[in-house]
C-alpha cells in the first residue's frame, strides 16, 4: 500500500495585521512555499505577483481610508462613472458616518481605483481625486480598531486558513464576494511531498466495509500518481487521478457580514455533513465577531 496521511478538518484564524505580509501567506499556501517567508521578504514578493499579473492574491488584505466629505466628493463621483471602480472581486465599499466618509477594500481594489483615477483625472471638469497612489492613502488610512463600531461588520475583514478536502473547498468557492487562496494542484507535487487525505464525516463511525473501499482508493490514486510523475509527468497532469478527498488548504477572507452569510448557509440540516463540519470550525475561529448559531445544536 502506498504511504499517505488521513488528518481530520481544521481551521486556523490569521490574526497578520500587516497586509503585505497577509498577502505573501496566502500567496505562498498556492505553492506550498511558506518556507521561502522572511521577516522582509512580504515586499517583493507582492511586487513579483503584481508584474506577473497574479493580483487576486491582493485581496487577502484590507485598507480602511476616512476623509471628510468635502474631500471625498470626486472619489464618490469616480465611483458613480465607473460603477463602483470594478465592483465583485475588488470592491471598495463606502459609507457615511456622521462627519466622514469612510472607505475599504483590499489592495487589488485600491490599485483598481488608482488605474480608475488617472482615466478620470483627465477627463473630469471637477476636482481631482485626492488620492491616486498608495502614497497618498497614509494621510487618510485609519485602522480597523478605529472604525466607529456601527461600521465594523462591513469594514473589517477576517482572514482563516481552511485545511479540508476538495469537495468541502468546491463548496466554499461559491461564495464569490469573499477572496481565496488555495493550495495548486498545478505546482505541488504530491510524490515529494506525501500523500495527504481528510477524513469524512462518517469515519469513526466503524464501518469497516467503507473503510476497506475508501482505503483501496486512496491507495490506487496515490499509486496512479505516483507512476505518471515517474514517467516523466507533470503535477498538473498527474493531478487528474487524485480524487476529493485529498487534503487541500485554503486561505479564505471576507468581511464578518460575508462570514455570517457563509454560515447560516453552510450550518443548516441541508448542507453536506463535511460542509457541515467545517463551517462549526469556522463558527468557533470567528468566535465574538459573529452573530450566528449552529442550526444543529
Amino acid at each position: 500500500m502506498a504511504n499517505f496521511e488521513l488528518i481530520k478538518p481544521s481551521v486556523e484564524r490569521i490574526d497578520e495585521k500587516d497586509n503585505l505580509k497577509r498577502i505573501e501567506l496566502a500567496g505562498r499556501v498556492c505553492y506550498k512555499s511558506e518556507d521561502k517567508i522572511t521577516e522582509d521578504s512580504a515586499k517583493a514578493f507582492c511586487d513579483k505577483i503584481r508584474k506577473r499579473g497574479h493580483t487576486s492574491v491582493m485581496e487577502h488584505s484590507n485598507i480602511i481610508v476616512r476623509m471628510p466629505w468635502d474631500e471625498a466628493v470626486a472619489i464618490i463621483d469616480a465611483m458613480a462613472v465607473y460603477g463602483d471602480i470594478t465592483g465583485g472581486h475588488s470592491h471598495i465599499m463606502s459609507e457615511p458616518y456622521r462627519r466622514d466618509w469612510y472607505f475599504s477594500g483590499n489592495m487589488r481594489a485600491w490599485l483598481d481605483l488608482f488605474d480608475a483615477a488617472e482615466d478620470y483625472n483627465e477627463q473630469t471638469t471637477g476636482e481631482p481625486l485626492p488620492i491616486s497612489c498608495m502614497e497618498d492613502i497614509a494621510q487618510y488610512e485609519i485602522r480597523e480598531d478605529q472604525l466607529p463600531e456601527p461600521l465594523r461588520k462591513r469594514h473589517t475583514r477576517i482572514t482563516l486558513r481552511i485545511t479540508c478536502d476538495r469537495g468541502v473547498s468546491h463548496e466554499i468557492v461559491r461564495h464569490r464576494v469573499m477572496s481565496f487562496s488555495q493550495e495548486s494542484t498545478r505546482y505541488v507535487n504530491y510524490g515529494k511531498r506525501g500523500f495527504v487525505f481528510v477524513e469524512p464525516w462518517w469515519w469513526d463511525s466503524g464501518d469497516n466495509r467503507r473503510h476497506e473501499i475508501l482505503l483501496g482508493s486512496m491507495d490506487y490514486s496515490a499509486k496512479a500518481y505516483e507512476a505518471l510523475i515517474a514517467d516523466g509527468a507533470s503535477p498538473q497532469l498527474a493531478r487528474a487521478v487524485l480524487p476529493n478527498m485529498i487534503k487541500t488548504e485554503i486561505v479564505v477572507t471576507a468581511t464578518p457580514e460575508q462570514w455570517e452569510a457563509f454560515l447560516r448557509l453552510r450550518l443548516r440540516k441541508a448542507a453536506h455533513p463535511d460542509m457541515q463540519r467545517v463551517a462549526r470550525l469556522v463558527l468557533e475561529a470567528l468566535g465574538d465577531d459573529v452573530e450566528v448559531q449552529d442550526e444543529n445544536v
